[in-house]
């Protein structure tokens, strides 16, 4: 296996529309790394750049320690695993299987025992006589795998693989690519839109929008401490809640406006949140996810206070319930901003009912409401 290196990279198309402006990313030897973002922002164009199938205007991009710009794609040793599979329809699950083998000329008794070897890992021993006609989506999408493990390249290039998949397949092929990849120990760039897939399999998750890296960190990290207020609506789901807000006061009167209502923070917060101390007296955003919200009853010493809300519509959904209700924006000149809070099932909640919820200070998120970048 090998690591992958992309410096200063820039894909600029002839009608001058770019698709990725001074991109940088390490992935190491072994690692699982996944690049999220929404469509558009340039994910897949990185991986057909790293492939050879897209040539970049500017910048280098290497593949263990050999800078690989001018090889062609069969010269960089890569696999690449497609969204839509690109099987062979006329082909056997064996030769399609085999023929990335054949192509590179190994002999007969190689290809065979290194195919059997890859069936049995992804349970397609029984399936080798088969044409991709013949199979699930779920062992469509095996066979795509196991054309590119077969070939033991230095690194796998993975291209939304999971998304053809319906939801309860796609939950068991990421157990299953995960198990496999801490197997084989392999070096693995992987893109996707789904923001779940890249929480819940990547040893690191690098966000891109329009065309450039926003941030790169563990999951953890990700979801605890976003760069900026785009990864922070963009990882989560339900996403953040944003609204303008304002700090006042000092010491025990610091208070917290936010949605037409006025709460209390601890004395020392700014003390705790030093980037928010030129701050005061100003507008900021203020973040926080749908899963920060407790009832009264829940609540502990240091909660904010009580924030009043209205039920306007309640999505039912077994663990939790979603209650969608709207905050008065004053500060923002709006009427109003739309907001979710994920209850446990067990709060009495219902359409048009009132509410008061408890939320603690240090989730709270603040970012600059011109840059964005987090506070």
């Amino acid at each position: 296996m090998a690591g992958i290196v992309i410096s200063g990279l820039h894909k600029t198309y002839p009608n001058g529309a770019a698709a990725l402006q001074d991109f940088h990313l390490a992935v190491a030897d072994g690692e699982f790394l996944v690049l999220v973002g929404p469509s558009g922002c340039g994910k897949s164009t990185v991986l057909r750049c790293v492939a050879g199938l897209e040539r970049p205007t500017l910048g280098t991009i290497s593949v263990g320690g050999r800078v690989v710009n001018d090889l062609p794609p069969q010269e960089r040793d890569l696999a690449m695993v497609f969204q839509t599979y690109a099987l062979y329809p006329h082909m056997t699950v064996f030769d399609n299987l085999a023929f990335g083998l054949k192509m590179r000329r190994r002999p007969q008794e190689e290809i065979g025992k290194a195919v059997a070897a890859v069936a049995e890992k992804l349970g397609l021993k029984a399936h080798l006589h088969k044409k991709p006609r013949e199979l699930s989506g779920g062992e469509r999408q095996r066979v795509a795998l196991g054309r590119a493990i077969v070939r033991q390249p230095q690194a796998f290039l993975m291209d939304e693989p999971l998304s053809n998949l319906d939801a309860a397949l796609r939950v068991k092929m990421r157990t299953e690519l995960l198990k496999l990849q801490r197997e084989l120990k392999t070096t693995v760039l992987y893109v996707t839109h789904d923001q779940t897939e890249a929480l819940t399999m990547g040893d690191r998750v690098a966000v891109l929008h329009s065309g450039r890296l926003q941030q790169v960190a563990p999951p953890r990290e990700i979801y605890d401490h976003p760069a900026n207020r785009l990864v922070a609506g963009f990882i989560g789901s339900p996403a953040m809640n944003f609204i303008t807000a304002r700090i006042t006061g000092k010491g025990d009167g610091l208070v917290l406006h936010l949605g037409g209502q006025t709460l209390p923070l601890p004395g020392d917060y700014l003390e705790r949140r030093p980037g928010l101390k030129n701050y005061q007296q100003k507008n900021l955003i203020a973040g926080l996810r749908p899963e920060h919200f407790l009832p009264l009853t829940g609540a502990r010493r240091g909660m904010l206070g009580r924030l009043k809300i209205r039920v306007e519509v309640l999505e039912t959904l077994g663990p939790v319930n979603y209650a969608h209700f709207s905050l008065p924006d004053p500060l923002a000149g709006r009427e109003a901003a739309a907001w979710v809070a994920a209850l446990d099932p067990t709060v009495p909640a219902a359409p048009g009912q009132d509410l008061e919820v408890a939320i603690e200070p240090r989730h709270i998120h603040f970012f600059d409401p011109e840059t964005g970048k987090a506070l």
